[in-house]
């Protein structure tokens, strides 16, 4: 399973419903009003990109933003870096990137985003493991640092002999879940 949060999948796996019709991707017809003000204008999404940064805030307040009617992306980071406001609003071409367009064509794709809550990463990371947040609506550090106590699906196929790896570039979120910090599971972590 690659995870990719809410405005990834449109960014990347988006140009690839011309590869499959079945992934609910983008259409050339998808845009973001310039600010959430009527009559403000539109940008519209395109598959131009060649290298997308904007990394939006995670804060209940900054998602609620743009969330709520899937308005105000452009917005957000025009008032960040204006110079970077359109790059919210482009994709890659399947082409631009093999590796994904190779897993698209071999895998599942899971292409709608449903959320335990509007709100920073983490807690839709447990929601997500565990399907529970186990009441976290925002990051507190102190209980990161102690973990959670729900049993993540890691631990289930474990359980049920399954093999299962978690391949991470930085920290991985799994180990927010105290269980999954003990060594029984070390060989899991790529």
């Amino acid at each position: 399973m690659v995870i990719l949060v809410m405005k990834q999948i449109n960014h990347v796996l988006g140009w690839m419903k011309g590869m499959n019709p079945e992934i609910k991707g983008v259409t050339n017809k998808e845009w973001n009003v310039v600010s959430t003000y009527p009559n403000s204008g539109r940008v519209f999404f395109n598959s131009d990109a060649e290298y997308v940064d904007p990394n939006l805030g995670h804060s209940f307040e900054e998602i609620e933003s743009r969330c709520v009617r899937m308005k105000g992306f452009f917005q957000q980071v025009a008032n960040i870096n204006n110079n970077m406001s359109e790059l919210v609003m482009k994709g890659f071409r399947a082409e631009a990137i093999p590796v994904y367009l190779a897993l698209a064509s071999e895998f599942a794709i899971f292409d709608r985003w449903f959320s335990s809550l509007p709100s920073p990463t983490e807690p839709n990371m447990l929601f997500l493991y565990s399907t529970t947040s186990h009441g976290a609506t925002s990051h507190v550090p102190k209980q990161l640092i102690k973990g959670y106590s729900q049993n993540a699906i890691f631990q289930s196929l474990h359980e049920s002999g399954l093999s299962s790896g978690i391949y991470y570039h930085t920290i991985p979120t799994t180990l927010f879940y105290r269980e999954l910090r003990k060594l029984k599971y070390i060989s899991r972590f790529h």
